[in-house]
């Protein structure tokens, strides 16, 4: 749910889009994103970000192309991991770095409580896929 308006994200990219800070999505199958993101980085590829028209995955909803990003827009892969339910890092070569749950659920646009919810059914011993919209990196 979006903090300034209260509505749920696709709902608020078109109203609010101003107050609604989305500086990344996560996503599950951090391989899969990996090997689109090679692509992407040699310039074969682009990562469209789409909006559900309907409910999302309701019968005959469909989406809508917001926009299209390339490397030259800053976007970027990071790995996710979730050691246990309470906490999530990033390995660096040099360090490991502790990211807490409320950053996460701010920078992916949404109240701790929502992005609890939205990831409660997630295989969380597996690796996610951060996707930066911009150069912001943790």
């Amino acid at each position: 749910m979006c903090a300034k308006c209260r509505k749920t994200p696709n709902m608020c990219m078109e109203e609010c889009m101003d107050g609604f800070l989305k500086r990344h999505t996560m996503r599950a199958n951090y391989e899969y994103w990996r090997k689109r993101f090679e692509k992407i980085d040699a310039g074969e590829a682009c990562l469209s970000i789409r909006q559900w028209v309907g409910k999302p995955y309701g019968k005959g909803s469909t989406q809508r192309e917001l926009m299209r990003l390339t490397r030259e827009d800053g976007i970027g892969i990071q790995k996710l991991c979730f050691p246990n339910r309470s906490n999530a890092f990033i390995d660096f070569p040099e360090k490991r770095i502790y990211i807490p749950f409320e950053v996460l659920a701010n920078n992916d646009g949404l109240l701790l409580e929502d992005w609890c919810n939205w990831f409660r059914h997630y295989d969380l011993s597996k690796p996610m896929a951060i996707i930066h919209f911009t150069n912001y990196r943790y």
